[in-house]
């Protein structure tokens, strides 16, 4: 059993990180810690103090993204079992361990495992609370929306192995454990959702999730269809999924005629051009069907006596609320 703690530019929460697994109940943990060429000028040296008998350091002096990274932790595991990567601003609770590891051994056809995420931590000013996921995952689901993260899943080495591990092309734009997670699955394996193993989620103004543009959540969307083409195919189709997790941001596109952010879409114009034009096509067309539509129903506000005395603002109101 391994645990692989990823570092860029955050060593100052490493020490949490590495502290929570230390404490974990689980016999014979390896603790692996790698900084992935951090470049704040503090992180390398503060990873370099948590090293001991227990834990591993590793400083890159090339930086390798974030998939790239999670290979290269799957090669420092060496010949453990199970995997866990843990990012370096999270925290685990003791038990969250076994009881994953527990899960799997239960279940020898489970590529992975996760619990639930417990929020801490605050961002834009604001302390974190909740928990995610809220809900149950689904093969139904599972394109449409994320029910995984990388932090505080719980892998089968073999698994692993079996898909080639993570995809580098991640690396620009993240959303790798995504990929993997999707990956795994389509390969025949199963998941184990373990509701009571609780690790801590920090929500902080520098986190990847918070930093990640507009512009790298659709490079996500498109290589997740090229990628996984069969499977969303198969599952819930392409059209709902261009639809769900591309669709707004290409309407908002063309509206605004915003020519960077066009260029974002040109993969999903060649992924499915049919599916994609035949949904532009719809959208315009019920856009000049409601323009049509508006001046008739005016009229008959105007006709219609005592709706002929409101207001212009009542009017505006009620037009709006009959479309």
């Amino acid at each position: 059993m391994a645990i692989v703690i990823p570092c860029f530019n955050q060593g100052h929460f490493a020490a949490e990180a590495v502290d929570s697994a230390l404490a974990q109940t689980w016999p014979e943990t390896r603790i692996i810690l790698i900084d992935d060429a951090s470049t704040d000028g503090v992180s390398p040296g503060l990873c370099r103090e948590l090293a001991s008998d227990q834990v591993r350091v590793v400083c890159l002096e090339e930086n390798q993204g974030r998939a790239s990274i999670r290979n290269r932790c799957l090669e420092q595991a060496g010949d453990a079992e199970f995997l866990l990567m843990l990012d370096c601003d999270d925290a685990l609770t003791p038990d969250y361990v076994t009881q994953l590891v527990t899960a799997l051994q239960a279940q020898p056809r489970a590529g992975f495992a996760y619990g639930t995420w417990h929020y801490f931590g605050t961002r834009n000013g604001q302390p974190a609370a909740g928990t995610w996921p809220r809900e149950e995952w689904s093969r139904d689901r599972m394109y449409l929306e994320e029910f995984v993260s990388g932090s505080g899943m719980l892998f089968r080495t073999q698994a692993l192995r079996d898909v080639g591990g993570w995809k580098p092309e991640h690396n620009p734009c993240g959303a790798e454990d995504r990929d993997i997670a999707l990956t795994i699955l389509e390969a025949g394996w199963d998941l184990v959702r373990v509701h009571d193993a609780a690790m801590r989620y920090r929500q902080h103004d520098s986190s990847s999730l918070a930093v990640k543009t507009r512009s790298k959540r659709r490079m996500v969307e498109c290589l997740i269809l090229k990628n996984h083409r069969a499977g969303i195919r198969g599952n819930c189709g392409v059209r709902a999924f261009v639809k769900r997790r591309l669709f707004t941001g290409l309407i908002e596109a063309l509206h605004h005629r915003r020519r960077d952010d066009l260029r974002d879409f040109a993969p999903l114009l060649r992924l499915c051009p049919i599916t994609t034009a035949s949904l532009v096509l719809e959208y315009y067309a019920s856009a000049v069907l409601r323009r049509f539509r508006r001046p008739s129903s005016t009229r008959r506000e105007q006709h219609s006596g005592p709706a002929a005395e409101r207001s212009p603002a009542s009017q505006e109101t009620a037009g709006s609320a009959s479309h």
